[in-house]
């Protein structure tokens, strides 16, 4: 008897919502990549440039060794002439017998040059939302319980103490 008026007095409480309500959770994840690719493109102009050198005649303190030493020198500055080819470059040195000149010429052709850069950025972004939910129940209705509440355990009390005593 004192088991059955305990599973009662159990039941009863537990309907009066003794439990809470589990809380809802909500996650969402977002994830953006950007990615930035840069490319720099120099270019430089075809560039042609000549030194042009005057040679000076030559002076000894004998004059009839400056005539000699003047077709010596100019046969070897005839000598030095040389070209250098490669692609659109060309560079080259050679003696002007008749301006008297050494010169020295370069053609560079124009050049692309390009730098290239890449900037990769990732962003995670975790949101989670947690929602618990109360059911609403007006104050009078909560007042009723508790009157109930007591009403029950004060008959149950009531009803234990009775069978004691006939015992």
């Amino acid at each position: 008897m004192k088991k059955m008026l305990f599973l009662i007095l159990l039941i009863s409480l537990s309907a009066c919502g003794l439990f809470k309500h589990k809380p809802t959770t909500e996650s969402s994840q977002l994830k953006s990549v950007s990615s930035v690719d840069t490319v720099y493109i120099e270019r430089t102009a075809r560039t042609v440039d000549t030194v042009k050198i005057t040679v000076p005649v030559v002076h000894t303190l004998r004059p009839d060794c400056d005539s000699l030493c003047q077709k010596e020198l100019e046969l070897t500055l005839q000598q030095l002439a040389f070209t250098r080819r490669s692609g659109n470059n060309a560079a080259g040195f050679y003696y002007d017998a008749y301006k008297k000149q050494l010169v020295a010429y370069a053609a560079l052709d124009s050049t692309l040059n390009v730098y290239k850069a890449k900037h990769h950025k990732e962003i995670s972004t975790v949101t989670t939302t947690v929602t618990i939910k109360e059911r609403y129940t007006p104050r009078l209705t909560k007042i009723f319980a508790w009157i109930g509440a007591l009403a029950l355990i004060i008959a149950i009390l009531y009803i234990v103490f009775k069978i004691k005593v006939k015992l």
